[in-house]
């Protein structure tokens, strides 16, 4: 089986690899089916849990894919190649690997980085009984973000202020501001929402029952969209403390977000938060691996308009396929090379991890 052939070309065909594969190695599955979402062809959408391993484990590792929907071909494609490759059949003594597929299912049949209800999963893990995070910044430029026409003078508009934004205050403030999140703006970009998701709590249930007795809990969750074309950058998420251990296990390249030489922007409300909620006694290693595809102002436009198009769902179908594709091309790169460099990174790091996390629960 070629890398190529591990990826998916829609989450229906990605979720078939998956299941495939885990047929093959008789792996059981778990399918918590959305009650009320369905994929574009109105069929039924799940997210995919998968446990390698005994289930009384001092440690366990999750593999997560689509947390933003646009971005699950290329995760839920290294999960089947990690599923098919010998990795995963030889681990270290009282570890188990938890792979969950398409944290994201909406976003990930219907290609949107957000959920059902123009959220974005990755900014959904706050406190919603506490006053919300404010991004008083976003909200001065949240009208350029979302123009009310895409074809039509007010996006040119919008445009040219983005433009000099960007020559005023620099396009890592940009992304900055952009990538810290908003929870004022419901129509706008990186919306963390007013409350927690289907897919926030499926992924808390999850986290809470595969980690149940574990004394050590990590995660590697998978992203595209920033940093440079092929490169993945393992990025820190977690207390300070970790940080030493982190780079212990995968090497003097991994970064701590919005710090250093870090690609990415800090933010508020991950989902691998969810390991240090459920079980804040034990110890966390969580990475979020970035994949880099196109320049930032491809992303971002790109992103703006499929947000519009979210708004407008009448609009006309020509105009709806170009700004999918372009969306998708934006944040996967449709190449073989592409698809080994990414395969390549990620058995390099999940190598690194297991033999790390395995060294800390076996005291070696």
């Amino acid at each position: 089986m070629t890398v190529s052939s591990c990826f998916g070309n829609s989450y229906q065909a990605a979720r078939e690899l998956f299941l495939q594969a885990c047929q093959r190695r008789n792996i059981g599955v778990q399918n918590h089916r959305h009650p009320d979402a369905s994929g574009p062809g109105d069929e039924a959408l799940f997210i995919d849990v998968a446990r390698v391993g005994p289930k009384d484990t001092e440690a366990v590792l999750f593999i997560s894919s689509a947390t933003h929907g646009t971005e699950g071909q290329t995760g839920s494609g290294v999960q089947v190649a990690l599923l098919n490759d010998p990795l995963t059949t030889d681990l270290p003594d009282g570890v188990a690997v938890v792979f969950v597929h398409a944290v994201n299912p909406y976003g990930f049949a219907h290609l949107r980085r957000t959920n059902e209800d123009n959220i974005d999963l990755n900014r959904n893990f706050v406190d919603f009984s506490k006053p919300l995070p404010e991004n008083d910044e976003y909200d001065a430029i949240h009208p350029w973000i979302v123009p009310t026409d895409w074809d039509g003078p007010e996006r040119i508009n919008a445009d040219q202020a983005l433009a000099e934004y960007i020559e005023r205050v620099g396009e890592k403030k940009l992304q900055a501001v952009l990538l810290n999140g908003q929870y004022s703006q419901p129509d706008g970009l990186f919306y963390g929402g007013s409350r927690a998701t289907w897919s926030t709590r499926q992924w808390l249930d999850i986290v809470a029952t595969e980690g149940q007795g574990a004394k050590h809990l990590s995660i590697i969750d998978i992203h595209t969209g920033v940093g440079p074309e092929g490169y993945g950058e393992p990025i820190y998420v977690g207390p300070e403390r970790g940080f030493d251990r982190a780079c212990s296990w995968y090497g003097d390249d991994v970064t701590n977000a919005g710090k250093g030489k870090s690609h990415a922007s800090e933010f508020r409300g991950p989902m691998v938060t969810a390991l240090w909620t459920q079980f804040p006694e034990v110890e966390h290693t969580a990475i979020v691996l970035e994949f880099g595809t196109r320049p930032l102002t491809q992303v971002l436009s790109a992103l703006r308009a499929d947000n519009w198009l979210h708004l407008h769902p009448k609009a006309e179908e020509e105009l709806r396929q170009r700004i999918k594709a372009d969306l998708r091309n934006a944040l996967y790169v449709d190449e073989d090379d592409w698809r080994q460099a990414i395969w390549a990174r990620s058995r390099e790091l999940f190598e690194r991890g297991m033999t790390g996390l395995g060294k800390a629960v076996n005291h070696e």
